[in-house]
């Protein structure tokens, strides 16, 4: 009797291991298919997040290209600006400068002008002294 009982408890324990090993197999098809599915969902999702990421991408590159032309715009519009104030400027600058040099050399020759009729007169003031001095030496 211990022998069929044994050979029972054998085959037992083998369709015991045998029912486990499917069992486990059968947990771990479910597992993978669940894996799967995960996996191709987040796949999905990473596909998605990618798309809106170059979409985003895109309308950002396009709007600063935008705002680049404006300020670009915008800087040549001011520079031609402060150009014309500086042209303007300068063209002030040049006829205030050319008017102090014309008042210069109307001073200058007011001044020199006077400086030649002082010598005259001196001249002339020393030349009646030196006259009257010959005359009064002489006579």
């Amino acid at each position: 009797m211990s022998d069929i009982s044994s050979i029972q408890l054998q085959q037992h324990k083998e369709a015991e291991q045998s029912r486990g090993k499917a069992e486990i197999k059968q947990v771990q098809n479910e597992n993978n298919k669940v894996i799967k599915k995960q996996m191709e969902h987040q796949h999905e999702v990473l596909t998605q997040i990618k798309d809106d990421f170059e979409r985003k991408s895109a309308l950002l590159k396009t709007e600063l290209e935008c705002k680049l032309i404006e300020a670009r715009k915008r800087h040549e519009e001011v520079y031609a600006s402060e150009k014309n104030r500086l042209d303007l400027e300068l063209e002030n600058i040049k006829h205030a400068h050319e008017d102090r040099v014309g008042e210069l050399k109307i001073t200058q020759q007011n001044q020199l002008k006077q400086l030649n009729e002082s010598h005259a007169h001196t001249i002339q003031t020393a030349q009646q002294k030196f006259a009257k001095e010959k005359i009064k030496a002489n006579g």
